[in-house]
């Protein structure tokens, strides 16, 4: 399994300061979607500014919908949202047939209207990857907020 470090896109601070997310679970519908382009922190703001797969061989349009998040209050939250210091979610799916390749993997809040399916941060991997027949892909979200509103999120994420 590789561990990798999480980037925010700058809107989603202020998106945080007026309202669009709400974590509380199971408040907001929040996925992941897999890309082989380069998100872009600065100027991506929605999803339809990124650059997800193709559906198939198991993966969906519209990514993995995190179903089993569990959030841990106290302290000093996301991006010091009071009540939320840490959260927590694993998934895996198994590859029917080819999925790929893809290099980001990028969380995305499929809940508001106003803005439509707004961006929050992405993992890069480093090198593309390709999935074939058989293949697990499994994610384990841990975040927290450092003392500067760093967004911390370091999965660990296995292709096996």
């Amino acid at each position: 399994m590789a561990l990798v470090t999480g980037s925010k896109y700058q809107v989603f601070v202020k998106d945080l300061a007026e309202g669009v997310h709400d974590f509380s679970a199971p408040a907001d519908d929040l996925r992941l979607i897999l890309s082989n382009t380069a998100p872009d922190a600065a100027a991506d703001e929605v999803l339809a500014d990124a650059a997800e797969i193709a559906a198939g061989g198991g993966y969906s349009a519209g990514g993995f919908l995190l179903t089993n998040r569990t959030i841990l209050t106290g302290g000093v939250g996301i991006c010091h949202v009071e009540g939320l210091s840490a959260w927590q979610e694993q998934l895996a799916f198994r590859a029917t047939a080819t999925v790929g390749p893809f290099q980001y993997v990028i969380l995305y809040n499929n809940t508001p209207s106003t803005p439509l399916k707004p961006l929050i941060c992405y993992w890069a991997l480093g090198v593309a990857k390709t999935m074939i027949t058989g293949d697990w892909f499994e994610i384990r979200l841990n975040g927290w907020a450092g003392p500067q509103g760093n967004f911390s999120y370091e999965p660990v994420i296995a292709i096996q």
